[in-house]
């Protein structure tokens, strides 16, 4: 390589910088690098500390999925009002009762009977039967063809049922700033949806359907909760977490104290031996 400045000839070969001195003595010296205590992280606030309603935001996709329901629901409501009503009822509309068969043909049909089980149906190792009178039987189409074993009146609107708490799948990842909690519910209510933090705390409440999901999470870190948000999405719901201080976090929560767990166990003890079968339920009133 050319040298890159001009200047006289010099016949004297320049001095060589002299080479630090090694202290042979700290050659074994050992290094530890310890890592931050735990008493060096911020202060952790107390969990029961107030609670603050998260900003959501409701994505374009959602807002078309919930438009597209409300649409059917239009649909069906312009069917049923082209149908004969008598008292605020549609002529034909089925008897809501289990195993009831009959049809609302006027104000005459609430005279009648109504013959219906008022329990639920069981489907258990092969045999079916209802909880009210226990008649069991293997086949399906005699199942349904039982006569109910009870008598009332007539219910021709079912009752609307508030939101069931269900189980719903969710799942967690972290940055180097943000800790990201997805739930999994489709086409979530925005009106109905809550979503409450403190920074030790999550409470989620996601209204999907007829179906509500619950949950309450002690973090494992601490975040910040005016920079924390949630984004809803048609199938799904992600609360976005600032943390308060920049850390990997082990786990999304606290474990549950065992001790709770173990109070559980021993209160269910108790329970019927009948209570403990596997038992599987399905809404027949429909069929």
């Amino acid at each position: 390589m050319k040298g890159c400045t001009k200047g006289r000839h010099n016949p004297n070969k320049p001095e060589e910088p002299e080479k630090p001195k090694v202290d042979k003595s700290a050659r074994d010296e050992v290094i530890v690098v310890e890592a931050r205590k735990p008493e060096q992280f911020m202060t952790r606030p107390p969990l029961n500390s107030a609670l603050v309603d998260l900003r959501i935001t409701v994505t374009p996709s959602l807002k078309k999925a919930l438009e597209a329901e409300k649409e059917k629901c239009k649909e069906e409501d312009g069917d049923a009002a082209v149908d004969e009503l008598v008292d605020g009822i549609r002529v034909g509309t089925t008897c809501k009762n289990n195993s009831c068969k009959a049809e609302y043909e006027g104000p005459e049909s609430n005279l009648e009977m109504c013959k219906h089980h008022p329990g639920f149906p069981v489907f258990h190792e092969g045999l079916k039967y209802w909880t009210c009178c226990n008649k069991r039987t293997s086949d399906f189409t005699e199942f349904l063809a039982q006569e109910g074993c009870s008598t009332g009146s007539h219910m021709w609107i079912k009752k609307e049922t508030k939101a069931v708490k269900t189980a719903c799948r969710f799942d967690w990842h972290q940055t180097p700033t943000h800790v990201f909690v997805t739930i999994y519910a489709k086409n979530a209510d925005p009106e109905c949806c809550r979503v409450q933090a403190n920074p030790v705390r999550l409470l989620p409440s996601i209204v999907f359907g007829k179906k509500k999901f619950e949950m309450d999470l002690e973090l494992m870190g601490v975040i910040d909760v005016n920079q924390s948000s949630v984004n809803m999405a048609a199938s799904k719901v992600e609360v976005k977490l600032r943390k308060a201080e920049p850390m990997s976090w082990r786990k999304l929560n606290v474990p549950q104290n065992e001790e709770k767990k173990s109070e559980t166990s021993l209160e269910n003890d108790g329970t019927d031996e009948a209570n403990s079968l596997p038992v599987d339920t399905i809404d027949l009133s429909d069929i």
